[in-house]
């Protein structure tokens, strides 16, 4: 999109309208139907995930959260060395 300020990228959605530079823009993730119906939302859960190194791990017993109900993190920190 070009801009007074140069080239960005825009996200927009033709559905409802929003539109907002892909440095700012938000989402929200879709409520799966069986909570839309409820009126209720999902309550957000830390479990350790010890040995499980993959989405689908995590949906295998024991825990066995399906793989759109879970958000995986893994963070790596590095030292420099001199």
């Amino acid at each position: 999109m070009p801009t007074d300020a140069g080239e960005d990228l825009i996200a927009s959605c033709e559905s409802c309208g929003y539109s907002a530079n892909t440095e700012k823009a938000e989402s929200r993730p879709e409520t799966p139907d069986k909570y839309k119906a409820a009126g209720e939302s999902p309550l957000l859960e830390e479990f350790p995930t010890p040995g499980a190194l993959t989405i689908e791990a995590l949906a295998a017993k024991p825990y066995g959260v399906a793989a759109d109900q879970q958000l995986k993190t893994l963070i790596y920190v590095g030292t420099t060395s001199r």
